[in-house]
């Protein structure tokens, strides 16, 4: 997982600076080619995660990390790995673990120690951090403050439901790769872990419950890859 969540930061830390995250996916994986298939659909689904709870995740760096980081592909991979620590459903080990051999790919004499104890200390304060980023309403939401008054102008009685809307975990989109296995063999496969779905075509089908990529059946054999998020990128 630590080479996605690399690949995650890289992209995240350019969307930080300004730039369009799709404009930054196209020309990562162009110059970046060795990047399978899997990972790169890891990557694609961390990326947008953390950039959708960027607020939230700059928060918690604020709040964990006393001094500004100079190393913006740090932060970035940090707010990659705070996102599968909140919103994702992979082990809160194995995300630390990863992230830290990712830090250490980024600069080898200190970040991976430094990203472990952050990682480590958000998750010993969750409970407590996640209280107090209520009180926060542009980090809560994860939107910029001008655009929670416009919702709350007008939407009254809606606003809170629309912008927590506006995060809501979307669907994943598999593709199935028909050189490895077939639909109805692949839906075995997700009826016999109780995993719901609908099918969209002859090779895709959509997962209509929020599960960590890594855990999906056949993904890390390459029977399926994950094409929300910009299958155009596929």
């Amino acid at each position: 997982m630590h080479q996605s969540q690399l690949t995650a930061a890289d992209c995240v830390s350019e969307v930080i600076r300004g730039h369009n995250l799709n404009h930054v996916f196209e020309r990562h994986f162009d110059q970046h080619l060795h990047i399978t298939a899997q990972q790169k659909s890891v990557a694609i689904f961390l990326a947008y995660g953390a950039i959708r709870f960027l607020g939230e995740n700059q928060f918690f760096i604020r709040k964990l990390i006393n001094k500004k980081i100079t190393n913006k592909k740090i932060e970035a991979l940090l707010c990659v790995a705070l996102y599968q620590l909140n919103h994702d459903q992979s082990r809160d080990f194995t995300v630390v673990n990863e992230a830290v051999e990712a830090a250490k790919l980024i600069n080898k004499s200190w970040a991976g120690s430094f990203v472990n104890g952050v990682l480590r200390n958000f998750i010993r304060q969750k409970e407590k951090l996640q209280t107090e980023l209520k009180s926060h309403e542009e980090a809560f939401y994860s939107y910029p403050l001008w655009w929670i008054k416009l919702i709350k102008d007008h939407y009254h009685k809606d606003w809170e439901s629309i912008l927590l809307y506006g995060n809501k975990h979307p669907p994943l989109t598999l593709r199935i790769n028909i050189r490895k296995i077939n639909l109805k063999q692949y839906e075995e496969k997700l009826k016999s872990e109780a995993i719901p779905y609908r099918i969209l075509g002859d090779v895709a089908l959509e997962l209509t419950q929020p599960i960590a990529v890594e855990k999906i059946p056949g993904f890390i054999d390459g029977e399926v890859s994950v094409q929300d998020f910009g299958a155009q990128l596929a």
